[in-house]
């Protein structure tokens, strides 16, 4: 059996089981567990983590539909402007701005990377 360190981006697969496995139990447990144990507010807009999304984008049977199956796991620091991914722990800022990619129309950006939170495809800044 191959062993999923052999495959060069085997990071992606792991941030793509555990993403999935986030989800899933984010949709199983309370409000009130999920703020507990994970720190996660149900009740708060939450995003895909553009780093997390370029990580597992990067697998090569990937679909942009499989992000779908991925947990929204950014989400608004409470009383900042700055967002915080609740897996990996990274934190940026929202930029309001059209996407330069053909037919999407999403009109949110990573003010760091770039990334467009509809289509995930990085525009230039």
């Amino acid at each position: 059996m191959k062993s999923i360190q052999s495959d060069e981006n085997y990071e992606s697969h792991i941030i793509n089981s555990l993403l999935i496995d986030y989800r899933l139990t984010i949709d199983v447990l309370p409000p009130a567990a999920c703020k507990k144990y994970l720190d996660y507010d149900k009740k708060s807009r939450s995003y895909h983590c553009p780093r997390c999304a370029n990580i597992v984008s990067r697998m090569d049977f990937w679909d942009d539909e499989f992000i779908h199956h991925c947990a929204k796991t950014y989400q608004r620091l409470t009383d900042s402007d700055e967002y915080s991914c609740k897996l990996c722990s990274y934190q940026g800022k929202l930029l309001e701005r059209s996407c330069e990619e053909l037919g999407c129309e999403g009109k949110l950006q990573d003010s760091e990377s770039g990334i467009c939170f509809s289509c995930f495809v990085e525009n230039a800044l």
